[in-house]
C-alpha cells in the first residue's frame, strides 16, 4: 500500500465526518440504555480478551439461561466505519440471538484514525482466539462458531473468515488464524462493505473519509490483501448475506454474491428492492421493523442449517 500523507482539505474533511459519527454514537448510546435483558438470557460484560488494560479489548457474552451447553457460538462485530460504534449498540440484537439458543460474543475492537490497519483485523483475531481457548467457560461449542457483523463489522467478520480458510492469505499479512475451516460454520454479513477500494467508490456517505483514517492514507491501491472479495477460496464457509437497494452499500453485497457464486461457496441472500424503504443501512438492528424480522427470522433459518 503507498501511503500519501493527508492534504489540509482531507484533514478538514475526517474531522467534519468524526464529529457527524460522534453525535450518531450518543444516539447509538441512548438506545443502548433503553436495552432490556431478555428473561431467559444472562450477560458477562466487558471481559478483556488482551490482558493490556485498553478498553476497546472487551468483549460482552450473551447466553441462555434454561439451556445446557454446549451451544453454537455467534461472535458478532459492530459497525461504525472503523472510527465509531462500540458493542453496547449491539447489546438488544446480541441478546435476541442468544434468545434462541446460542451463546453470544460481542465484541470491541480499536478504532480509527488513534488506531490504524491492521489493528482492526488484529484485534478480532485476538477475540478469536482468547474465545477459542475459553468459550467452553460460557457453554459455547468452540468447534461449532459463527462470525457475523454488520457495515465495517461485516467486513472486518468476512476478512477473519478468510484468513482463518486462506493460509497464503495469512502468510502474506502475516496473521496466525486462530480458527480452522472446520470451526467455522457459517458468516452473516448485514449491509456489509467487502473491498476498501470499491467501497471508497459507493454513493454512501463519510464511507471515503472513513476508510482513508483507517488506511492512514488518500491513495486506496494496493490493498488487495485486505479485500474480502478477492481472498475468498473454495474453503471459505457458507454464507447468509442481507442488503436493501435503497442502501448505498448495497451493490458491495451484489458483488460479494456474484464472487461466492463464482467459487461455487454455499450462500443464502435477502435481498431488499429499492421500494422497501425500511430496507436502510443496518437495519436489521431495529428489530421492530417487518424487514428486521424477516431477516432474523432467514437468519435462524441459515444458523440451523449449518450448525
Amino acid at each position: 500500500m503507498i501511503i500519501v500523507t493527508l492534504t489540509p482539505t482531507a484533514r478538514i474533511r475526517h474531522a467534519i465526518v468524526l464529529s457527524v459519527w460522534r453525535l450518531i454514537e450518543r444516539l447509538g448510546d441512548h438506545a443502548a440504555q433503553k436495552a432490556t435483558l431478555p428473561d431467559g438470557v444472562r450477560i458477562c460484560a466487558d471481559i478483556p480478551y488482551l490482558d493490556d488494560g485498553i478498553p476497546a479489548h472487551r468483549l460482552d457474552v450473551y447466553s441462555p439461561k434454561a439451556v445446557d451447553g454446549p451451544l453454537p457460538v455467534i461472535i458478532y462485530f459492530h459497525g461504525g466505519g472503523f472510527v465509531a460504534g462500540d458493542k453496547s449498540h449491539m447489546r438488544q440484537y446480541c441478546m435476541a440471538l442468544a434468545n434462541e439458543g446460542y451463546v453470544v460474543f460481542n465484541i470491541n475492537y480499536r478504532l480509527a484514525p488513534v488506531y490504524k490497519n491492521p489493528a482492526q483485523i488484529e484485534d478480532v483475531l485476538a477475540a478469536l482466539a482468547w474465545i477459542k481457548v475459553n468459550g467452553d467457560s460460557y457453554q459455547g461449542d468452540t468447534n461449532r462458531i459463527f462470525l457475523a457483523g454488520d457495515s465495517a463489522g461485516a467486513y472486518l467478520a468476512g476478512l477473519a473468515a478468510a484468513v482463518c480458510t486462506n493460509g497464503r492469505l495469512a502468510a502474506k499479512l502475516g496473521l496466525r488464524p486462530p480458527l480452522t475451516e472446520q470451526d467455522i460454520r457459517g458468516v452473516l454479513f448485514f449491509c456489509g462493505l467487502f473491498d476498501l477500494q470499491t467501497a471508497s467508490k459507493r454513493k454512501f456517505i463519510s464511507l471515503k473519509s472513513d476508510i482513508e483514517m483507517m488506511t492512514g492514507t488518500v491513495d486506496l491501491r494496493g490493498l488487495d490483501n485486505y479485500s474480502v472479495l478477492k481472498n475468498i477460496t473454495a474453503n471459505y464457509p457458507p454464507v447468509f448475506i442481507s442488503s436493501g437497494k435503497v442502501d448505498g452499500l448495497h451493490p458491495e453485497s451484489e458483488q460479494l454474491i456474484s464472487a461466492l457464486a463464482e467459487k461455487e461457496i454455499n450462500y443464502t441472500a435477502l435481498l431488499f428492492d429499492r421500494s422497501e424503504k425500511k430496507a436502510f443501512h443496518a437495519f436489521q438492528q431495529h428489530l421492530a421493523l417487518h424487514t428486521a424480522k424477516q431477516c432474523m427470522a432467514e437468519a435462524l433459518n441459515f444458523l440451523r442449517q449449518n450448525v
